[in-house]
């Protein structure tokens, strides 16, 4: 059976304009609201299918490409810029957000999952399971989901792990925690049906523009080439470390502060 496609991406903060030029140069998951919206109207004049990530697990109802859509962090924009834009336009997403460190209130949470936005745990205190001892991890897996099934009265089954670090141990004790699927950030398409319930996702970083941004959905060669420079510099953290590696990145994705 040939495989379907689903190339899953994911924000972190969208900001004004203003903010965006008054922001930090290593500020690099941050995007302006004008690209934003340009990327959303993209997809609907392009009429590429968004797609919920629970829909993932039932291949044969999805379309042969499709888009989902995610936000880390549980940020103040999710609510207030990204949340009006897509509902306006029969849009949801997916939230992940760390149970103790988001700035979205619970109300606003459960408001955003009433109306069809789907939420998961990006951990408790959003650090590093990698960097924690192993009951430090099940303790943020755990209570991370206790708390944010009993603030938006629903269950919930996804974990996106904090800083895209990950190995099979923390895996093996997310599934013992009772979650189901696993998001990356690995700058990977996702062929389905999925081998296995590890998802990856695709980071849109403040220097994407509305012609870069149509290159990842809709030119096959370019996303192939960007997936072999992923993996490059995910051999290259390791040889690295992990600290000259990521100041490298902010360094090579710090944006040129415009004039005006």
């Amino acid at each position: 059976m040939l495989k379907k496609e689903n190339l899953i991406l994911n924000y972190h903060s969208i900001l004004t304009d203003d903010d965006f030029r008054n922001s930090p140069s290593d500020d690099i998951y941050s995007i302006r609201h004008t690209e934003f919206k340009m990327q959303v109207d993209f997809l609907i004049r392009q009429q590429i299918p968004v797609v919920s990530l629970r829909s993932l697990e039932n291949v044969q109802s999805l379309p042969d490409f499709s888009v989902s859509l995610t936000f880390d962090d549980g940020n103040d924009s999710d609510y207030e810029l990204a949340y009006p834009n897509l509902v306006g336009n029969g849009l949801t997403a997916a939230l992940f957000i760390p149970a103790n460190k988001s700035n979205l209130s619970w109300g606003k949470i459960k408001e955003m999952h009433e109306n069809g936005f789907e939420i998961g745990s990006h951990g408790l205190n959003h650090v590093s399971f990698t960097d924690i001892s192993a009951r430090n991890i099940v303790a943020e897996l755990t209570i991370s989901k206790d708390t944010i099934e009993q603030n938006i009265g629903d269950r919930i089954d996804f974990l996106a792990f904090p800083f895209g670090r990950y190995n099979w141990k923390i895996i093996s004790a997310a599934i013992d925690s009772g979650y189901t699927g696993f998001f990356t950030t690995d700058k990977r398409i996702n062929a389905l049906p999925a081998e296995s319930n590890l998802f990856h996702r695709w980071s849109i970083r403040h220097n994407v523009d509305i012609t870069e941004f149509e290159q990842i959905i809709c030119n096959k060669s370019y996303r192939r080439k960007q997936m072999v420079r992923s993996r490059v510099a995910g051999i290259g953290k390791r040889v690295l470390g992990r600290r000259i590696s990521d100041g490298l990145n902010v360094r090579f994705n710090s944006k040129i502060k415009p004039h005006d």
